[in-house]
């Protein structure tokens, strides 16, 4: 699609390859050329169809002609490798780590990488999200705010950057663990505590907080988690090890689960959303105030790391004295693969990045769609004015489905990869959550024309650039309340998604051609994936969801694909269904795998820890517990959970 996007195995001579990979989620690749262009990226998951998936990416490095390649950009510190040489350093690390957030894996780390035949640059993983987000922006200079969870490595969590395309990015603040508080930690184990996945469902408890109110309690509670953590270490573990072809397991405890509610009081879950909120955005608001106070010179404002998928959030920060905000379209670790090459080829070869124009960036959908089709003995037209008939077909009520040309890089459909459907009525909400298995309370965005979109959300040119990728909300006007309902959120707000013609041609003229019967210019826009599945990717991909959740029209490519018509669909729909099913059973015997590992590694960790405190170390176990430093309070407290651990584990 232009902007010199290509196939994996037609990357140019010289280019970087960006990795981003630690062993527990989001790992992606991202490849820039010798003029800085980035020309492909994408995150594992879409091609294992393991959502989050961090296992090392061999499906994707396989395919890389590594003759054109001069060397690899890792998201990751130097450090590992240090830490390899120094074994007694590592574990003294490693001890003085919660155990809540612990993923050992130098070995593995240092093999998969000792698998590349070509020369290793460590990009930082903080600053390869800073990279990520300033280089696509195309700003000649900007401030960075990084943000995320924070590392199983490290102790921190983000950071401010000074940003320009003369210096490249640098390093002016760190959050770290040992001096800040982490409301993105808190918000990943509130998550948990409402019963949704932690680092994974955050977003459900961004659209609930709208149906919430602000909690005095709660936020007193959460407010006292953010200074000091501790009662909150034991919630969520990542286990450490794996066998290099599953999935790492991260687990909740149920037992500090309930402990923990019962703490947040009588509070509706909704309120308990919407005071996290609250909490999020002050706290964030502060920090970035500051940083931007500091440096009065600077009006444009980057942002990057898995708190900025929080898109009310990046509403609020829109509002600090500044004239444009980006959000990295990757902005959660799968962005580390190209911030990593984006910054490697800079401070080795000072070239800088070229903006984005588009994030459609991953594998095509299919090569030939008509011989696809045919082999699978799918009835299919294609029609010469195919965007007029999706338009029509949107007009009547059903719901079409999109898989066209290049995949999306991040975590958002932007057209390449979607469903779309009718906004004027908002029951169709419903019959989509009830289609593709999803929560009620979540929102569905809009598309709109990027010269129709003051019309029905009020958009600023500080929010416009946010816009294009659905990286932030923005208030709906009484024109969209009124002609759109099914996209504008409780509150009254929005997520949209501004189309250019240039960009997305086809996506475009399907909003025109809808304009022009029904005198509305937006659509509903939604991800094309089964709930918790990646969002498709590949033509089997595609026609599998279609079929199982029983959409009416499939594109793929420039052909058409009716459900109705083909007499077969319920064979479809029964082979889709046999295939989750087989997917739902590999994951049940992954998971009793996974617990086998579990076990033996906690044991043989518990094994260790106790050799080593045998060894020079003795003397913790009888101290009295007052006389100990806070290491070695940390190393004692290590042995006894661990033993409890593995006492209850071997129980089973």
């Amino acid at each position: 699609m232009g902007n010199g996007v290509c196939a994996l195995e037609d990357i140019p001579e010289r280019s970087v390859v960006g990795v981003n990979y630690s062993c527990s989620h989001d790992t992606a690749v991202g490849v820039v050329d010798p003029e800085g262009r980035l020309v492909h990226a994408v995150s594992l998951e879409r091609l294992s169809r393991v959502k989050q998936d961090g296992r090392w990416p061999t499906q994707i490095l396989g395919r890389i002609p590594w003759d054109r390649v001069a060397y690899v950009a890792v998201a990751e510190s130097e450090r590992y490798a240090e830490e390899l040489s120094d074994q007694s350093a590592f574990c003294e690390r490693e001890l003085e780590r919660p155990l809540y957030f612990d993923r050992s894996f130098p070995e593995e780390f240092a093999r998969d990488l000792s698998t590349l035949s070509k020369p290793i640059v460590y990009v930082p993983h903080h600053l390869a999200h800073a990279a990520s987000s300033f280089w696509a922006s195309g700003y000649e200079d900007a401030l960075c705010i990084v943000y995320d969870g924070g590392q199983s490595n490290e102790h921190w969590f983000g950071g401010v950057y000074s940003a320009s395309r003369s210096a490249g990015v640098r390093p002016v603040d760190r959050f770290s663990a040992a001096r800040y508080g982490n409301v993105a930690y808190v918000y990943a184990v509130v998550t948990a505590v409402l019963g949704f996945r932690p680092f994974k469902h955050e977003g459900k408890l961004t659209g609930l907080a709208a149906h919430g109110e602000v909690d005095p309690h709660v936020l007193d509670t959460l407010q006292s988690w953010v200074v000091e953590p501790r009662p909150t270490h034991h919630l969520i573990r990542w286990f450490d090890r794996f066998d290099g072809t599953l999935q790492p397991r991260l687990a909740v405890s149920p037992d500090e689960r309930r402990r923990l509610r019962d703490l947040l009081g009588g509070a509706s879950n909704a309120d308990v959303a919407a005071t996290l909120q609250h909490l999020t955005e002050t706290h964030v608001h502060r920090i970035v105030q500051r940083a931007l106070e500091a440096r009065p010179e600077t009006k444009k404002l980057c942002l990057a790391g898995g708190l900025f998928a929080n898109v009310r959030l990046n509403q609020r920060l829109a509002d600090l004295d500044i004239d444009r905000l980006f959000v990295c379209p990757a902005m959660a670790d799968d962005g580390g693969a190209i911030g990593a090459a984006w910054q490697a080829r800079f401070e080795r070869e000072k070239i800088t990045g070229s903006p984005i124009r588009h994030v459609f960036l991953g594998p095509r959908v299919t090569d030939d769609e008509e011989a696809y089709l045919r082999e699978r003995a799918i009835a299919f037209g294609r029609p010469a004015e195919l965007a007029r008939i999706v338009a029509e077909r949107l007009a009547r009520g059903d719901i079409v489905a999109l898989a066209r040309d290049e995949a999306e890089f991040g975590p958002r459909a932007l057209g390449n990869r979607s469903i779309l459907a009718s906004p004027q009525d908002a029951s169709v909400n419903t019959r989509l959550n009830e289609k593709l298995s999803r929560t009620e309370f979540m929102p569905f965005a809009p598309i709109v024309r990027e010269e129709d979109a003051s019309e029905y959300f009020m958009i600023s040119d500080v929010v416009r650039d946010a816009a294009k990728y659905m990286t932030v909300t923005v208030p709906c006007t009484e024109k969209a309340k009124a002609d759109c309902p099914a996209v504008v959120h409780v509150d009254g707000t929005a997520r949209p998604q501004l189309v250019s013609a240039e960009t997305s041609p086809f996506l475009h003229r399907v909003l025109t051609e809808y304009a022009a019967l029904t005198g509305v210019g937006t659509l509903v826009n939604t991800s094309f994936n089964i709930h918790e599945e990646p969002i498709v990717a590949s033509a089997d991909d595609a026609l599998r969801s279609f079929f199982e959740a029983g959409l009416d029209f499939l594109v793929l490519d420039d052909c058409l694909v009716s459900r109705a018509e083909n007499h077969a669909a319920e064979i479809f729909h029964a082979r889709a269904m046999a295939a989750r099913n087989a997917h739902k059973a590999r994951a049940r015997g992954a998971q009793l795998e996974e617990a086998t590992f579990e076990i033996a590694a906690l044991d043989e960790r518990r094994q260790a820890l106790e050799s080593w405190i045998a060894h020079g170390k003795s003397s913790l176990l009888w101290r009295p517990f007052s006389a100990l430093s806070d290491f070695e309070r940390g190393v004692r407290g290590h042995a006894d959970t661990l033993k409890r651990l593995t006492t209850r584990l071997f129980s089973r």
